[in-house]
């Protein structure tokens, strides 16, 4: 699990260039949003995992309960076609299960990490493996 870190000041002049918009971004408070973002990623830039994941998860309102955050630190900013295809199922499933039981979908949770365990062996990338982390904006501590 990666702890709250303070997001770092000096941050990549190409990832803050991307991620200027026109307005600002007002995140839902009670969508069920699934976030799954990459270690590779171009959007991190200089930033370390920590403050990476922190300054993601700051954007999300203090009164979100919905949104989940999965972190695979050898992703890049396209997921690998195997990751893809086999946590994105597992992704909706979860979204699908939350919106309507209204509580977290542990379950499928357990689900998305074996899956990830199960697939770091039989990536054709020799000595891939994932680092994975699976964040509740306002929810750690049910988990």
């Amino acid at each position: 699990m990666v702890s709250e870190a303070k997001v770092s000041v000096n941050q990549d002049s190409s990832r803050a260039q991307a991620m200027k918009l026109p307005t600002p971004v007002r995140w839902p408070e009670s969508a069920v949003s699934f976030l799954l973002i990459g270690g590779q990623d171009n959007f991190r830039g200089r930033l370390s995992v920590e403050d990476y994941v922190a300054e993601t998860r700051s954007h999300v309102p203090l009164a979100n309960k919905t949104t989940a955050i999965l972190f695979v630190q050898e992703m890049t900013h396209m997921p690998q076609q195997p990751l893809l295809r086999g946590v994105l199922r597992l992704m909706l499933k979860a979204i699908a299960s939350w919106k309507v039981e209204g509580k977290l979908p542990l379950e499928q949770f357990r689900n998305i990490l074996a899956f990830l365990r199960q697939e770091q062996c039989s990536y054709e990338c020799p000595g891939e493996t994932f680092r994975v982390v699976v964040l509740l904006a306002a929810s750690l501590q049910q988990l």
